[in-house]
């Protein structure tokens, strides 16, 4: 099979679509989607995920990762960009478009020391404007906040972002004259907030489960298992962690990695509520 011959069976059996890079120009071509709901083996542990692959011919484009593919009316973002099974001429390329279900990374380290990731809420900020110092409390009917706001911590009030310049532990479920920069823009008497603190990150993750044989060798029962591409992670992940998914708040208990050769491949990270 030739890349011309593959690219005319593109072109009858597949869809126009349009690639657009992280940056550059849009590039017209032809691909095909594949997959579905399916069960993966990763190591010793089975997921089930819809994975959703998008096949493009080599010689038309290189996609990479964070680039978009639109077909119609829908667009996915590239996930990861892998060599096709079953594909010995190397003639296609499989980006992947789905990979699990989206969490909010929140690692522990960061800055060379110990870090406590921020858990609680809803916040809210109170302030006088020009000052450079604010109050975060959590709110609502039982309030709750732990961890410490770290320096280089984001906090938007009413659409304006303040920096965190210095570490700020909580106390009685509130954040304490948390030093910010811009100085702040109003007078804020507990307005509501968002915190995106220093080492959160958006990933994607697999789910997994655990076995009978593994909950009686230590995992307790009510314990997560996700499975993580290597690739997600610029710090590697570590107990302590915590996974914000589905709504809930999770502790990392353990996180193994799983090698492909000398290379780590996924983590195998173990969950608690």
């Amino acid at each position: 099979m030739t890349p011309a011959k593959m690219g005319g069976i593109l072109r009858r059996l597949g869809e126009a679509a349009i690639y657009t890079p992280p940056s550059g120009p849009a590039v017209a071509c032809h691909v095909k989607r594949v997959g579905g709901a399916r069960s993966v083996q990763i190591g010793q542990v089975t997921v089930t995920v819809f994975d959703l692959g998008i096949h493009v011919l080599r010689d038309a484009l290189t996609p990479v990762s964070g680039g978009q593919i639109s077909i119609g009316s829908q667009t996915w973002t590239i996930g990861a960009v892998e060599p096709l099974e079953k594909d010995p001429l190397g003639l296609l390329w499989n980006c992947r478009a789905t990979w699990g279900v989206p969490v909010i990374w929140k690692h522990k380290a960061g800055a060379g020391t110990t870090r406590q990731p921020v858990i609680g809420g809803p916040f809210a900020a109170s302030g006088d404007a020009g000052v450079g110092l604010m109050t975060v409390a959590a709110t609502g009917a039982h309030p709750f906040a732990a961890g410490i706001l770290s320096a280089g911590a984001k906090i938007t009030v009413g659409g304006t972002e303040y920096t965190v310049t210095g570490e700020v532990k909580a106390s009685s479920n509130q954040f304490t004259n948390v030093p910010v920069t811009p100085v702040l823009a109003a007078t804020y008497a507990s307005v509501a907030c968002e915190i995106t603190q220093a080492g959160e990150n958006s990933i994607t993750a697999a789910v997994g489960h655990y076995s009978e044989t593994e909950i009686l060798g230590g995992v307790a029962s009510g314990d997560r298992r996700l499975v993580v591409r290597a690739s997600e992670f610029a710090t590697a992940p570590e107990p302590g962690d915590v996974v914000e998914m589905e709504g809930d708040e999770l502790l990392v208990v353990d996180a193994r990695p799983i090698f492909e050769g000398a290379t780590i491949a996924v983590w195998d990270v173990q969950l608690r509520k």
